[in-house]
């Protein structure tokens, strides 16, 4: 690049070719721009055509359901099965089953082992002195305040003075004599 300069204008000529390059790498950039959105454009109007036909075709597609007796639950039913079936059909799926039944194989008896082991633990705890005078303890104050005599059996009479009061041959040990003489 010369530094050539016109006299009257102070204009580098070196660079003039450098703006002159830009304005074309601008002006093919504009026109690669304007391309990509005439492709868009056509993409857009492609998918919106599609749409159409797709939609047209899922009416048909539901009709013939109808007319066949194919139900939405009936649809449900069969893609979920075929799930299940692409799932346990899956190598994944295989290998974790085949996992799981092997750790539930190993696992198994540890816990036999820890509910024998907590069984007899309790076992020897029950057996001991601390416990079986507590246990001894929590028993005769649960019997202490059971009915101390009997239960009362009532009975409605309807003859009887207190009309539609329910009696009792007996209460709390008190006999019914008793009650309807304080009464």
């Amino acid at each position: 690049m010369s530094n050539i300069q016109n006299g009257d204008e102070g204009i580098d000529m070196g660079n003039n070719a450098i703006l002159q390059q830009t304005n074309e790498d601008q002006l093919e950039k504009e026109k690669l721009m304007t391309e990509y959105r005439e492709e868009l454009a056509k993409i857009q109007e492609d998918i919106a055509t599609l749409r159409l036909v797709l939609n047209d075709k899922i009416k048909r597609e539901n009709e013939l359901k109808t007319l066949l007796g194919i139900s939405f639950v009936d649809e449900i039913k069969n893609d979920l099965n075929e799930g299940l079936s692409s799932i346990k059909s899956s190598a994944a799926y295989q290998k974790t089953s085949a996992g799981l039944k092997t750790a539930t194989q190993k696992i198994t008896p540890a816990f036999q082992t820890l509910g024998g082991t907590m069984k007899s633990s309790l076992g020897s705890l029950r057996n001991a002195s601390l416990f079986k005078s507590f246990e001894t303890g929590i028993g005769s104050t649960f019997n202490g305040n059971k009915m101390k005599n009997s239960q009362s059996e009532f009975i409605a009479d309807g003859n009887s003075q207190n009309e539609g009061i329910p009696t009792s041959k007996t209460t709390n040990g008190i006999a019914k004599e008793a009650i309807m003489e304080d009464n």
